[in-house]
């Protein structure tokens, strides 16, 4: 009779392993909202750091700004920009992230943004945008899609 009890042991000791693994796998995934805020997040250090690739990284490969400018384009540009401004400067504010209804993989985030650039410590340029941006999950990842300002 011992032995019985011995492997119900192990299986409901290998259960609650296995339990443990699944919910700690699952709150280990991030929540749309924050991965894409966290994305957000990054893209803004990126430009602040000068990092064209650190931008471009969480761009979709179909990305489009403002429905004309693809992603090697949005780089190039980029690169011009850090090289036309040794500093730049950027606040985002009044982020809003709302996922679609009709597919779980498609959320819109819209944003205020203040733009700075400065060939010193004095600021030689600024602008302020309002930016909608559509993200799509591409694998685990939420990648920006399109990028429209105004």
């Amino acid at each position: 009779m011992k032995g019985n009890n011995r492997g119900f042991e192990i299986v409901h000791y290998k259960t609650l392993i296995l339990s443990v693994v699944m919910i700690l796998s699952a709150c280990s995934e991030l929540p749309a909202e924050q991965a894409i805020k966290e994305n957000i997040e990054e893209i803004q250090s990126a430009i602040e750091g000068k990092s064209s690739s650190g931008v471009t990284e969480h761009l979709s490969s179909y990305f489009l700004l403002n429905s004309k400018m693809d992603k090697k384009g949005v780089k190039r540009m980029l690169m011009a920009s850090f090289l036309r401004h040794q500093k730049i400067g950027i606040i985002v504010s009044n982020v809003t992230i709302e996922l679609s209804e009709t597919d779980t993989h498609r959320a819109v985030s819209t944003a205020t943004v203040a733009l700075v650039g400065a060939t010193n410590f004095i600021p030689d340029s600024g602008r302020l945008y309002q930016l909608k941006g559509e993200w799509q999950i591409e694998g685990s990842d939420w990648r920006l899609l399109t990028l429209n300002w105004k």
